[in-house]
């Protein structure tokens, strides 16, 4: 019994809540929901920012190196295509279910195929184009003879300026023609499908091909560079579907490239700018700049009126020389140094 009255354990009754604190039951959970989902939201966003700027740099770095293997081919679409492909491995790494980065990648490019009907990435050549082969090419160069295409010589760029001037046909000059300048589009698949949505939503006007990747959620990436050819350019055939296009591929209105008038202070070569100005500094051989009146002799300049300063046209009457055969005035300061002269 004395066991029973000491040991026996104190039973203990809740006490009533207060009313207040019942009403408050499951403010947590609502407050929860007003905190996590914006944070939520956030760092899906910063994932898919991450992740599209990833994209964005290697597209950047293969751009390069497909304008790097153009520049010592000849401006050849496949070697534009083949760098490009190749330079795009490190963004499909690890290659995951897949056997390597390269199997991975063209399965990513199967899909955009697959969903748009057209090539799963695009570069367009805008430079050198069809009216630069008009004004400036070369028969007699080897390649254009191996090949049967239209060729620009990329040899004594300075002497060419000086007899050649600007084109007629595209208003550049031998400098702007011998500049590669190639743009690029890119497909950016969204990691969350909710910002698929938002890119079919914020689809406007644009180039059928963007408007086709926009209309299936793929957001187009697009990049413009510019290099100075190191080989003769040549207009090499292309599939009108396919990767690689001339700007006179395109349809007008219908696609990426609309041309520019023939105006060279609208160019986005590496000469660019008005007559008067460039007259000013005119490049020498070497890549430096001096002011016109060292380094032109008087009788290759005649005075002309103001008013066709900047439509000067190639000279009908001089025969191109062969190549690696252009005559050299002797007196030119680059003698001994970057030419040689006779």
């Amino acid at each position: 019994m004395l066991t029973l009255l000491f040991f026996s354990p104190t039973i203990k009754h809740p006490l009533p809540e207060p009313a207040h604190t019942q009403k408050n039951k499951g403010f947590g959970s609502v407050e929860f929901l007003l905190v996590a989902t914006p944070l939520l939201m956030l760092g899906m966003g910063s994932l898919e920012a991450s992740y599209w700027y990833i994209t964005r740099q290697a597209s950047s770095l293969a751009l390069f190196e497909a304008a790097r293997a153009a520049a010592t081919h000849h401006a050849s679409p496949q070697r534009i295509e083949l760098a490009f492909e190749k330079a795009l491995h490190p963004l499909f790494t690890p290659a995951g279910q897949y056997a390597n980065p390269a199997t991975r990648m063209q399965a990513y490019f199967q899909r955009i195929t697959q969903k748009t009907g057209q090539a799963p990435w695009r570069i367009v050549i805008k430079s050198p184009n069809q009216t630069d082969f008009t004004d400036f090419q070369r028969k007699d160069l080897l390649i254009a003879q191996q090949t049967g295409r239209p060729a620009i010589d990329n040899n004594y760029q300075y002497e060419q300026y000086l007899r050649t001037g600007t084109g007629k046909s595209s208003g550049h000059n031998i400098f702007q023609a011998n500049t590669l300048q190639i743009e690029l589009t890119y497909p950016y698949q969204a990691l969350i499908p909710g910002i698929s949505q938002l890119f079919r939503m914020l689809a406007g006007k644009g180039s059928a091909y963007d408007a086709q990747l926009m209309d299936q959620g793929i957001l187009p990436i697009k990049q413009t560079l510019s290099i100075s050819m190191q080989s003769h350019p040549v207009l090499w055939p292309v599939d009108p579907g396919g990767k690689v296009l001339y700007s006179h591929n395109l349809l007008n209105g219908n696609d990426i490239f609309h041309p520019q008038s023939n105006n060279n202070q609208t160019c986005t070569g590496l000469w660019c700018g008005p007559l008067s100005d460039r007259a000013k500094t005119l490049p020498t051989s070497s890549g430096n700049t001096r002011p016109a009146a060292q380094q032109m002799p008087a009788a290759n300049h005649p005075q002309t009126p103001a008013k066709d300063a900047g439509n000067s046209s190639p000279a009908a009457s001089k025969t191109p020389a062969p190549e690696d055969e252009i005559s050299v005035d002797g007196q030119d300061p680059a003698c001994g140094i970057n030419l040689c002269c006779t």
